[in-house]
Parts: C-alpha cells; structure tokens; sequence
C-alpha cells in the first residue's frame, strides 16, 4: 500500500506529501523508498530544504535516497552535502553525490598554472 501512494504521488504531485515522503526515503521496502525519491523529484526544488535537514538525522539507506533526490533535482542548494558526501565510506553515497555534482557541472577539476 506504501508503494503504492508512492507511485500514485509521482503522477500526481503535491508539496503538501513532502513530509511523508521524505520520511519514505527510510522505508525498510527500498520500492517504497525508490518510488519517494521519483514523487519528491516531481515534486520539484521545494522539497530541496526539507531533504538537506532530513540527511543527518537519517539512517544511511535514507542518506543514500536522499542524496538521489539531490542529484535528481540539480539544485545548487545541495552542493554542501554532496561534497560532504564525497568523504562517507558509502559506495552508493559517493555515487549519486558525483551524479548530482556532474549534473550541476561541478565535476571539473581545477589546476592553478605554475
């Protein structure tokens, strides 16, 4: 049934289950937590503030949807966490965090000339 709303929220959108579905991204089914991400993703930037406070508090099959969502939303306001990211043991934090960098175009390296 979880999964369900989930998928029912993705083609309908609204800000006003971003609460609850932040708190899927959590959910011990990974469809449900999956499904959160794609309905958060259409809901769009608005859930970016709620998604960076969810992060820390969050256990880490959380942290890994939410850092999805980032990169799905390609909103500069998750560049702080993303980068913070880059230095968790997580295969799957580092991913998505190099996911969302790249699509913000801040995956570049800068050399300074000598």
């Amino acid at each position: 049934m979880r999964a369900a709303a989930a998928l029912a929220l993705a083609a309908h959108p609204s800000a006003a289950a971003a609460g609850p579905l932040a708190r899927a991204l959590s959910d011990a089914d990974n469809l449900v937590a999956v499904l959160a991400v794609n309905a958060l993703v259409k809901i769009g930037e608005a859930c970016v503030p709620l998604l960076i406070e969810a992060y820390e508090q969050a256990p880490a099959r959380g942290r890994i949807q939410i850092m999805r969502a980032l990169a799905e939303l390609r909103d500069h306001r998750g560049i702080k966490l993303m980068m913070g990211a880059m230095s968790e043991e997580s295969a799957a934090l580092h991913y998505w965090a190099r996911e969302g960098l790249e699509k913000l175009g801040l995956n570049m390296v800068y050399l300074r000339p000598d």
